[in-house]
């Protein structure tokens, strides 16, 4: 959501922002590892040449408590605990944003299902850009 204009150089970030998402979740699959989906998340941001963006985990797992497996390790550059994907996993993905220097930001994160097929979203909120 953004509040008031939606200035298109939002616009650009965010839609960078959704394609690298994207291109991580098709590597998330079973026997893929965490370090693929996080390399192919960060090689396409780096499309987004106007903008700066947060180093960080790209995936992390989700249950009672936070960062559950599978996470990377601290300072997220190192390999991920367990580094491989199996199927039944819950991990969230794109836990990074994209900012200005104007003094905004953009990020999103889904939450999925590693399945034998395709992951599964498990948060179905609508992904364009909306003006409150």
């Amino acid at each position: 959501m953004v509040c008031g204009k939606i200035d298109k150089e939002v616009e650009e970030a965010y839609r960078f922002l959704i394609q690298a998402e994207e291109e991580a979740l098709r590597v998330c699959r079973p026997r893929a590892t965490m370090v693929e989906a996080k390399k192919t998340f960060y090689r396409k941001l780096v499309e987004a040449k106007d903008f700066q963006s947060l180093l960080g985990p790209v995936l992390h797992g989700v249950g009672i408590m936070n960062y559950e497996m599978p996470y990377f390790t601290f300072p997220y550059q190192d390999k991920g605990r367990p580094e491989i994907l199996e199927s039944g996993m819950v991990v969230c993905v794109s836990n990074i944003g994209l900012f200005s220097d104007r003094g905004w930001g953009v990020r999103i994160e889904d939450m999925v299902l590693i399945t034998e097929d395709e992951p599964v979203y498990l948060t179905h909120f609508p992904k364009e850009l909306i003006r409150v």
